[in-house]
């Protein structure tokens, strides 16, 4: 099959559903676009040599240090909610072909299964806040 070739997979054709906790990204986002801001006074900083320049640059590393350690905590929520959410989609794909093996059920499962995909990908760690 050529690469632009559309495949007759009906598993290709699945409705696109965003992970649920994308949002986090744009959190983590927030905090490395406010360290790009303190890299560049720091520079700055260091380039007037001025003793009150340089006393800012320790307490804006100190912040950078703070932030870097958010964006850390940031990746580290969105890494584990990532993998509920893949769980629960995993159970859930694998009660609707056990379903659809049994000629159907009465539906049970695959509710329950949804519910549950649906409480645990909603289920977001913290994270922290953007400095001002």
């Amino acid at each position: 099959m050529a690469a632009n070739d559309v495949s007759d997979d009906p598993s290709s054709h699945a409705p696109v559903v965003a992970f649920p906790d994308f949002r986090l990204f744009d959190s983590a986002q927030d905090i490395l676009d406010h360290n790009k801001r303190i890299i560049k006074e720091i520079k700055a900083n260091h380039e007037a040599q001025t003793p009150e320049a340089l006393a800012r640059n320790c307490v804006l590393i100190r912040e950078l240090n703070t932030n870097i350690s958010a964006v850390m905590r940031a990746y580290s929520s969105i890494s584990e909610s990532f993998e509920r959410y893949m769980t629960c989609q995993q159970h859930q794909r694998g009660s609707q072909q056990q379903q659809a093996g049994e000629g159907g059920g009465d539906g049970q499962t695959g509710a329950a299964a949804e519910r549950q995909a649906t409480s645990d990908a909603g289920a977001a760690a913290a994270v922290p806040q953007v400095p001002a």
